[in-house]
């Protein structure tokens, strides 16, 4: 009997728990690594075929302001809810950029994000209050309110004095660009977006128009 015969004679004999363990021993390796491939042909199954991630319907940004992480997720969920179409697998964004008072990286590291979402026009409103409004304005990342909205609904805040205008980048004119959001019930919950010097605007290359302006007008209300 050569050492292969004897080998499996003395594995035939072993009892299930012996034969597991000898398994065990001698294959964990290649278990191991078998699992985990399985486990990630799964994950990525589920996640591109069962239960994809939600795609962007429209991304807002608080410049500026630092909100709770239960309010952020509260407002992402209930815009979702009040302006996503039914049946559609799509949600409202929200991120919030900040300095930190305890720790100057996390500023350098959200500023950073900032510019990565907006280059990648994952970022459509902005809302920040008054002197960062107008600081993002002059730095050409909000557009013209008239580019999104009808004059006639613009005119409907101004004559609450509502603006905010500003000067048009390209020619120098003055425009509206923000419209205060002191009325939102949207935000009522927020510990920093109290006041009349909280203003909303669209972001420059914002490419979700339709959605923008719908999650703009349901902020406002």
């Amino acid at each position: 009997m050569n050492d292969d015969q004897f080998a499996k004679e003395k594995f035939m004999q072993m009892s299930i728990k012996g034969k597991a363990a000898h398994i065990w021993e001698y294959y964990k390796i290649h278990i191991i690594i078998a699992v985990a491939l399985i486990a990630a042909a799964l994950s990525i199954i589920n996640a591109v075929f069962i239960n994809p991630a939600p795609k962007l319907f429209a991304g807002i940004c608080l410049y500026g302001i630092q909100e709770s992480d239960n309010f952020m997720k509260e407002l992402s969920s209930s815009l979702t809810e009040a302006v996503v179409p039914e049946g559609e697998n799509k949600e409202v964004r929200c991120s919030a950029f900040y300095e930190s008072e305890s720790d100057s990286t996390v500023g350098l590291y959200l500023g950073q994000k900032f510019d990565v979402l907006i280059m990648a026009k994952e970022l459509d409103i902005i809302i920040a209050d008054k002197k960062e409004f107008e600081d993002l304005v002059n730095y050409g990342y909000i557009v013209n309110l008239d580019e999104f909205l009808d004059t006639d609904f613009i005119n409907g805040y101004a004559e609450k004095e509502m603006v905010l205008n500003g000067t048009n980048i390209e020619d120098s004119t003055k425009r509206p660009y923000g419209i205060c959001i002191k009325n939102s019930s949207v935000i009522s919950g927020s510990r920093n977006m109290n006041g009349d010097s909280i203003y909303m605007g669209f972001v420059r290359n914002s490419e979700n128009g339709e959605n923008s302006v719908k999650t703009f007008k349901e902020i406002l209300k």
